[in-house]
């Protein structure tokens, strides 16, 4: 870095150059100044000094501006040559080579900083580069908030797009700190702390954020930011933002045609089950009526044998023997049926309930499974083969959360064997490495290579649609979706295999000590 005295800086060669020269201070005001930059700025010389250089420093060069002066006042420059854009007294803008010495007092102390202002003409490489940034700027000037701001967050340009989105104009955006148009929530403060790590460390990151509107109404945001670079050093940021109003009400729309569809699937099918445990209450119902009905003959029949002393011991016994076994048939039957309807109403009631609580995943399958059998295709038609570990660990979660991942998998892979000759369900649940497996095999129709990666779709089904006038099972295309969104709270995961016309196996995978460590914020 180089240092001149403070005396006699401005010789008559420099007062009529056609570069600009001015001497500055350490608040960037002026001190003194050559011909060419008073005719820059239309001005007389005494008008000029004492005024800030900073007025013809175009606002998105400020930052590096200030950067390159405070460096060199500092004695440790950032660079002692740039290229800085200036507005002159008609405020076109235009680069210019900036170059600087410092200037020290006869004491030695420094006082300014004497620069060199030269025009600079940008090569074709540059003017390209220039005349496609505009192009862009401008293509997505209506539809993005674009922001260049200071590498402290206070904003120094935005674009007409940005006044649309937040309906404040230009002059109440510039200048401001990015906060101030952000609550300062808990949730905001983790994410921006999070952003200034990011940024720290890659010089890039992204952020979804509501931003407050000249309404005083929350603008649901995503900002792509990243650092402006001006030789190798970075001198400001630029974010990009897009609107995601238009988005969350659809995926509201969407949410709600799904809730809708999932409650008229869950109406159907409950209507079904409806079906089924009438038929399986039926059947233990029948034996008990059978029974009572013999009973009472038997006991008639040997009322009338005592009161005609026509009976025999031998005969009575026996009677009294086929009377007992009737019994404990009606006995056995009600068991069943008792069974059956605490069976219901444990899963209506747990699946009413939205708290965190203790649960044992080989409990629910069993459960589940246990439920499933009032589908009479499942009863009746599949071999079923369970395995299901005893004694594994617990974890806290929201029982439906489970009851809805197993049952939407289960019903798949029946659905799956509907038209196959074989149908067989392996189902098994255990404990390895940390972790709870839920593992689901079927005999069904396998899943074919061009719609692999779109089952996990919402709404993607290769069934006929529900409500669909067909006798074999029907879909919405939200099972799995709603599989891997539930799992995703847990940090859960689901992973498959399956080849067409032998099988699928699905695999839920859920970690234990993670989810046994939200058992306290999960109580509260």
């Amino acid at each position: 870095m180089k240092y001149l005295q403070a005396e006699n800086l401005f010789e008559d060669y420099i007062d009529t150059d056609k570069n600009i020269y001015v001497h500055i201070d350490k608040t960037y005001r002026v001190i003194d100044c050559n011909l060419s930059f008073c005719g820059f700025l239309n001005s007389s010389r005494s008008e000029l000094v004492n005024s800030t250089v900073l007025e013809i420093v175009d606002a998105d060069d400020k930052a590096k501006f200030i950067a390159l002066v405070d460096s060199a006042f500092k004695e440790k420059p950032l660079k002692d040559k740039a290229i800085i854009f200036l507005r002159d007294a008609n405020g076109v803008k235009a680069p210019y080579k900036f170059e600087f010495n410092m200037v020290k007092e006869n004491s030695g102390k420094i006082s300014g900083m004497f620069i060199k202002l030269d025009k600079f003409v940008e090569k074709k490489s540059q003017s390209t580069f220039s005349t496609t940034w505009k192009a862009i700027y401008k293509s997505l000037s209506e539809s993005y908030a674009i922001i260049t701001s200071t590498m402290k967050n206070v904003i120094l340009t935005s674009n007409p797009g940005a006044t649309a989105i937040l309906g404040f104009p230009k002059e109440i955006i510039q200048g401001k700190d990015v906060s101030a148009f952000v609550q300062s929530t808990p949730e905001n403060l983790e994410k921006f702390k999070k952003l200034k790590k990011d940024m720290e460390q890659f010089g890039k990151a992204s952020i979804e954020i509501e931003i407050m509107d000249s309404k005083n109404e929350m603008v649901p945001m995503h900002f792509s930011i990243s650092n402006i670079i001006s030789n190798n050093l970075p001198i400001g940021r630029l974010a990009v933002g897009r609107d995601l109003r238009e988005e969350k009400a659809l995926e509201k729309a969407n949410k709600a045609y799904e809730i809708k569809l999932q409650n008229q699937s869950k109406l159907a099918e409950f209507g079904m089950m409806i079906q089924g445990v009438a038929h399986n209450l039926n059947t233990p119902l029948t034996g008990m009526k059978s029974s009572a009905q013999l009973m009472q003959k038997k006991i008639e029949r040997l009322i009338s044998a005592l009161e005609n002393d026509e009976a025999d011991k031998d005969d009575v016994l026996k009677t009294l023997e086929s009377i007992q076994k009737s019994n404990e048939m009606i006995v056995a039957s009600t068991i069943k049926q008792e069974k059956i309807i605490n069976n219901m109403m444990s899963k209506a009631r747990q699946e009413q309930s939205s708290d965190m609580e203790e649960l044992d995943i080989s409990a629910i399958v069993e459960q589940e499974l246990e439920f499933m059998l009032a589908n009479q295709f499942f009863k009746n038609e599949v071999e079923k083969f369970f395995e299901l570990k005893k004694g594994i660990s617990k974890i806290y979660g929201i029982y439906s959360d489970f009851s809805q991942v197993f049952t939407n998998l289960i019903k798949n892979a029946l659905d799956a064997m509907y038209d196959t000759k074989e149908k067989q369900l392996f189902v098994k649940v255990y404990e390895e490495n940390d972790k709870i497996i839920f593992r689901i095999k079927d005999t069904g129709t396998g899943i074919p290579d061009d719609i692999k990666d779109k089952i996990f779709n919402p709404f993607f089904t290769t069934k006929p649609k529900y409500g669909s006038k067909t006798k074999g099972p029907t879909g919405t295309g939200i099972g799995l979706d709603n599989v891997v969104s539930i799992l995703k709270a847990y940090n859960g995961n689901v992973q498959y295999k399956t080849m067409v016309d032998i099988g699928s196996e699905f695999l839920i995978i859920i970690p234990i000590s993670q989810n046994q460590k939200n058992k306290i914020a999960g109580l509260k």
